[in-house]
């Protein structure tokens, strides 16, 4: 019997992906290639092209079967096709450690992965709406890295590599993609009802000089420090000022900056942040555009 699960809840290119592979498999297909399937992992060939052609003769036809049960018992409240998805890894987890000899069929063993795969999937929409400004800010800040990896790349890189220049693990950057995914947060959402300020101007951007014009930075903090001295202190003015070459026209690098100021490598760092940060509200308090 040919099987292939279709739904109008699902976007047209997903349900096209499951009609290329449709279930025909019998019980004892099933059993054969799960047979296969386990002799390659106990003969340590999983990262060979022979066992990835192999569970896909058995993972492709089951996303049918996947799906189908993640519709039957799927939450109203979460996007369909995140439970589908993450229905869909619970199967291929449950067909790596389906054992044949053990069981008989594969429909009940993957039941139980793929609901916790629902499960998960519902929890993970729980936290995006319950996250804080804090993380979804970091989310916001990491979507912008993202972004700014591709454009300096000229490619779209993967996650594993920004997640890792970012200093979070690959599960943390997936989630907070599906923070903003569930969110719909975008970094001009402001902070909150009585505070203009928005997510962007909340964050420490270490590329916000690339949207700036270096040889402005001089004018604006003077633009600046002329509404209002105070607005930078003593530590942060001689950081930013060492960093950027706004006095004498060299730039240091962190380590010549630190050996000039007599503190450490992070410590200029959080003054530099600080000052920019500092510039930038004071510039959207007063009009001033950073610009070019």
């Amino acid at each position: 019997m040919v099987y292939v699960f279709y739904s109008n809840l699902l976007p047209e290119w997903y349900n096209e992906e499951l009609a290329k592979h449709p279930n025909n498999l019998t019980q004892n297909d099933q059993l054969d290639i799960a047979r296969k399937i386990q002799n390659l992992i106990k003969n340590n060939k999983m990262d060979t092209p022979e066992f990835e052609n192999v569970a896909n003769e058995l993972f492709l036809p089951k996303k049918n079967y996947a799906a189908a049960y993640v519709m039957k018992n799927r939450f109203s409240v979460v996007p369909v096709l995140d439970q589908v998805l993450r229905g869909t890894e619970g199967l291929y987890k449950a067909i790596l450690t389906f054992n044949p000899e053990i069981s008989d069929c594969l429909d009940a063993y993957a039941a139980f992965p793929i609901r916790n795969g629902i499960r998960e999937a519902f929890l993970d929409y729980r936290k995006g709406l319950s996250a804080s400004r804090t993380t979804l800010a970091t989310a916001v800040k990491f979507r912008k890295h993202w972004k700014y990896q591709n454009k300096i790349n000229k490619q779209e890189m993967p996650i594993e590599y920004v997640a890792k220049d970012f200093g979070v693990s690959t599960w943390v950057a997936e989630r907070y993609m599906r923070l903003l995914n569930y969110r719909e947060i975008s970094s001009s959402q402001q902070l909150s009802d009585d505070d203009v300020r928005t997510i962007e101007d909340s964050l420490v951007d270490e590329n916000l000089l690339e949207e700036v014009d270096k040889r402005r930075l001089k004018d604006l903090i003077y633009e600046v420090k002329r509404l209002r001295s105070d607005v930078l202190n003593d530590n942060e003015q001689e950081a930013i000022n060492l960093r950027f070459g706004l006095e004498g026209n060299e730039e240091h690098t962190l380590d010549q900056a630190k050996v000039k100021m007599g503190i450490s490598h992070e410590r200029v760092r959080q003054l530099e942040a600080q000052a920019l940060k500092k510039l930038r509200l004071e510039c959207l308090k007063n009009g001033i555009s950073l610009a070019y």
